[in-house]
């Protein structure tokens, strides 16, 4: 309620690219232990979540994918060593955004002005017509771009049922 009674009040859901990889959107299994599949899922529900909350709530809402960052997020790979962490090293350096352009999405849904009564779906990179898929993976930084979302994001069946599910999970922290 008082975000609904703040002026140009919002919520920035960090989503990613890998959530047009998701294969499953079954929370209770996700919920229950980590798979392979859960990382991408988790980025979708970001996404399903930021379009559910401006159909039930009409906040400005959008899902941001930072884009691909030569940030601590690789600090796993510190271990690995030899032809791995050389390229891998080599693909930060080269092709991956630095953390400034990789908040700037962030930045630009949280600031600027958005559409009323709908979410966006903002990547750092242009979308390239032929290939709209695969240009909102690693691509040469374009600035804060609004584009589509994966077309399970529009689900609105399973924005529902995100949003139902999360309810039962959080009922017993909710007034």
């Amino acid at each position: 309620p008082l975000l609904q009674k703040t002026a140009d009040a919002r919520v920035v859901c960090l989503t990613s690219v890998a959530h047009r990889e998701a294969l499953t959107a079954d929370w209770e299994e996700l919920n229950s232990k980590t798979v392979e599949a859960s990382y991408a899922s988790s980025k979708l529900a970001m996404a399903l979540f930021a379009f559910e909350l401006v159909n039930r709530t009409g906040l400005l809402a959008a899902a941001v994918n930072p884009g691909a960052v030569a940030s601590d997020i690789w600090r796993y790979m510190d271990g690995r060593r030899g032809v791995y962490a050389a390229v891998h090293g080599w693909v930060q350096r080269s092709l991956m955004l630095t953390p400034e352009q990789g908040s700037a999405t962030s930045v630009y849904a949280a600031t600027a002005p958005l559409p009323k009564g709908e979410c966006v779906y903002a990547s750092p990179y242009a979308e390239w017509p032929l290939f709209p898929h695969a240009s909102d993976y690693v691509c040469p930084f374009n600035g804060p771009t609004l584009r589509r979302a994966d077309e399970k994001a529009y689900d609105r069946a399973a924005q529902q049922r995100l949003w139902e599910w999360s309810i039962g999970k959080c009922e017993q922290w909710l007034p």
